[in-house]
């Protein structure tokens, strides 16, 4: 065999070897996570996110015991012990740059990513029941692939909103100590501006309807939508009566006259009436229940059409395990948010679009959120949500929070990626 032929099979040799003793990308990242801590014995990715040139962003969770780790790969976490942020090569795997490992208390949280990208990251934690505890933000420098901070804030939640003239809203929301105002114009640049920061004073009540004033005997119900229908003789109405759920009976009432007749949802489960929106002669509604302790129900939305009086479900499968806490209706789709109502607390489900001509459906992923009220400015429709705000625009969501820099300024920055 010539010298050239043997040399040539020999590099070809040694250059599959090398490929071969590549690291997978996920190997690489648990065995840099463990040589931060040798006592790491279970280490799991929780979220790659491809940066330019050529870097990966990745996310894991470290515990000392498989038990101890909690972790849903692109979803919810318990923050118990260690999280490291690391920078990986998509090309050479084995070149990891670690960013940070950092340590939890024993208490943990439950914890979800809001943002993560090029410049900064930032993590939702809850306690139990919900109890908000401060969201987690670090900051690095890709190029010289080291932290620049880590610091915690008290989130900004509760988002409202008020429409204004033309293309305009103002939402606003509050942590424990001050409350912040945020301008949206559909179409400036930026479209959000942090207008001020003040004391916190009460939110409004999101609740709808007014409360029974102290010595009135409570009316048999308690009307929940404006007249609709033919002659405006069918409200929606919430009934003031017993029943084996624990979420009291939404029927939609017909009234002529002296004359009242009930049209109710069609039995199924704890099933319910929930947020609601008025189209023509129809009623558009998406159901909810709660499902804990026992109970449960099927996840769905549709409409009372009041000139045939009759009510049209569609319970596609991925709203099924689900109620929905926000409705938006267009003459091509019909948006639903998402949740599960629980013992421990409500947890978002994100966002469902259902074309109404191709009868298909698309969802979107909102990191746990739960979406409140739906409005439009201009050609976006803006949903609140507990943590944030999403603008959707022909058809792409964007997802947006307070977000405090390492000044201590507020910025609305992308989220929900």
């Amino acid at each position: 065999m010539r010298p050239r032929t043997v040399c040539a099979l020999l590099l070809t040799a040694l250059s599959m070897s090398l490929v071969r003793a590549q690291p997978s990308p996920d190997g690489a990242i648990v065995a840099a996570m463990q040589q931060s801590n040798r006592a790491l014995r279970a280490v799991q990715i929780w979220r790659r996110v491809a940066l330019e040139d050529g870097l990966d962003l990745v996310l894991a969770l470290g515990a000392e015991t498989p038990g101890g780790l909690m972790v849903q790969r692109n979803g919810p976490a318990m923050l118990i012990q260690k999280l490291g942020l690391f920078l990986q090569d998509r090309a050479q795997p084995g070149r990891v740059f670690t960013l940070t490992v950092d340590a939890y208390g024993a208490g943990g949280c439950g914890a979800r990513i809001l943002r993560a990208t090029a410049t900064d990251t930032v993590i939702a934690c809850s306690g139990e029941k919900s109890e908000v505890q401060p969201s987690q933000k670090f900051v690095y420098d890709v190029r010289a692939k080291r932290l620049v901070s880590h610091f915690e804030y008290m989130p900004f939640r509760g988002f409202q909103v008020t429409r204004l003239r033309g293309d305009r809203a103002h939402f606003l929301a509050a942590n424990e100590t001050h409350q912040v105002t945020v301008d949206f114009s559909a179409g400036r640049a930026p479209e959000f501006r942090v207008l001020g920061k003040t004391n916190r004073m009460p939110l409004p009540d999101p609740a709808t309807g007014a409360g029974v004033p102290t010595g009135v005997e409570p009316a048999p119900f308690r009307a929940m939508s404006p007249r609709f229908g033919p002659s405006g003789a069918f409200t929606l109405v919430e009934l003031d009566e017993d029943t084996e759920c624990a979420d009291a009976s939404a029927v939609v009432l017909e009234t002529r006259g002296r004359r009242q007749q009930r049209h109710s949802l069609p039995p199924s489960g704890c099933d319910r009436i929930g947020p609601w929106a008025l189209d023509g002669d129809r009623l558009w509604f998406g159901k909810t229940f709660y499902a804990g302790e026992g109970g449960t129900g099927t996840g769905g939305f549709g409409y009372f059409d009041a000139n045939t009086r009759q009510y049209q479900i569609f319970s596609p499968r991925e709203i099924t395990p689900s109620s929905a806490s926000a409705i938006f209706v267009q003459p091509d789709a019909v948006w639903v948010a998402l949740l599960t109502r629980q013992e421990y607390g409500d947890h978002g489900q994100g966002l469902l679009r259902y074309d109404r001509r191709s009868q298909t459906t698309t969802r979107f992923d909102i990191a746990g959120s739960i979406g409140r009220r739906f409005i439009q400015c201009g050609d976006r429709i803006a949903l609140t949500l507990d943590d944030g705000i999403i603008v959707i625009r022909d058809g792409h969501v964007t997802g947006y929070i307070v977000d405090q820099m390492t000044d201590g300024r507020l910025r609305v920055a992308e989220a929900f990626n």
